[in-house]
């Protein structure tokens, strides 16, 4: 399936903003769920369907779903 330019522009708006947030930016939503379409923080949930319900993306959005890790925790 071909991308139209606008949805090649959400793609790299969502992937873009990956690299321009800061850990200190996400601190308030460790051990939650977010989903980002655009470069925007659309919702937060415990759970990764939570967060899809509450997202209200726009139809054929590819968002980017992310769980932010606690804090405390360990990643290897």
């Amino acid at each position: 399936m071909r991308l139209t330019a606008e949805q090649e522009k959400a793609d790299e708006e969502t992937a873009d903003w990956f690299y321009r947030v800061s850990e200190d930016d996400l601190a308030a939503y460790a051990g939650k769920w977010i989903v980002q379409y655009r470069g925007e923080i659309l919702a937060v949930g415990r759970t990764e369907d939570a967060a899809l319900r509450r997202a209200k993306l726009p139809k054929g959005a590819a968002p980017l779903v992310y769980w932010v890790p606690p804090p405390d925790l360990i990643l290897l």
